[in-house]
């Protein structure tokens, strides 16, 4: 089976598992700190955080400056701009226009987990990707900018169809309200981000449960998964070992449920540069 979409190979995100200052932002401080006359210490006017944003700039150096296919925008547990796509088109027109978004490059929002901290900003991610559909229309771009989510912390399969149902109804009481033509955008695709080391392995069965659930709720099966294992905060919380086990017995999982079901799986794997962070760097890195 042919699959409509294009998968990306590549992701980056907002998370500091890095230990140096972006390089888009060196440049800056160096220019401020070489500057005489400009304070320096407690009281410099440049710093090497990186504020939620400048967060929009560090997505499209990750698009046009690294190569990367995907970005994961983090709404779990902090502040985020939640116009992200309004500003890329702003200020990327031409690239986009080039480049589509949803179509070449994909933003993926990591949505919270609303089992495990406040739901406000679950309603707040869902008229984003809506609305951002309206725009990307406007613009003659033809493709909705995000179309696909994360549930961090899966540990059951009846909470991605949970985060399915509740897309469609705020989709369908947006078009009643607001007159709006029929969109595209009526189903989200969820990843589920599989986190502790008892989850991973045993995330066949979520596969296997989740195929269930969809095709009693929607009629139909699933023409593709994208399961993402986590690394980084297993190999902080229980080990680098264990961590190291359970993302290869899932892996073996997603294995065995793709041959069995004959759905196509793409494992995304996140890991973080130190060893407490699950070791993976580029001098670290055998192709």
């Amino acid at each position: 089976m042919k699959l409509q979409r294009k998968i990306p190979a590549t992701m980056a995100t907002q998370h500091p598992d890095h230990a140096n200052v972006p390089y888009w932002k060196e440049s800056t401080l160096s220019s401020a700190l070489s500057t005489p006359g400009r304070e320096t210490g407690a009281g410099t006017t440049v710093q090497a955080f990186v504020s939620a944003q400048e967060e929009v700039e560090e997505c499209i150096s990750s698009f046009q400056d690294m190569g990367c296919q995907e970005f994961m925008w983090d709404w779990e547990g902090k502040y985020v701009d939640e116009a992200v796509v309004d500003k890329l088109f702003s200020n990327y027109y031409d690239f986009f226009k080039k480049v589509r978004l949803g179509r070449d490059l994909f933003l993926t929002f990591r949505l919270p987990n609303i089992w495990e901290e406040k739901g406000y900003r679950l309603a707040r991610a869902y008229i984003g990707i809506l609305t951002f559909e309206d725009l990307a229309n406007d613009l003659g771009f033809g493709y909705p900018p995000v179309f696909e989510v994360i549930l961090p912390m899966t540990d059951e399969a009846k909470k991605l169809i949970y985060l399915q149902k509740t897309f469609t109804q705020v989709a369908a009481l947006k078009r009643q309200t607001f007159g709006d033509k029929e969109s595209r955008l009526t189903y989200l695709r969820v990843i589920p981000l599989i986190e502790g080391v008892s989850q991973l392995t045993e995330s066949g069965r979520i596969l296997r449960q989740y195929l269930d659930l969809h095709q009693r709720e929607f009629g139909r099966g699933i023409d593709y998964l994208r399961p993402f294992v986590a690394r980084s905060d297993p190999s902080l919380n229980d080990g680098l070992v264990p961590a190291t086990v359970a993302a290869k017995v899932a892996l073996s999982e997603y294995y065995r449920f793709e041959e069995e079901t004959g759905i196509p799986v793409f494992p995304i794997i996140g890991v973080g540069c130190l060893p407490f962070r699950g070791g993976l760097s580029p001098d670290r890195f055998k192709l």
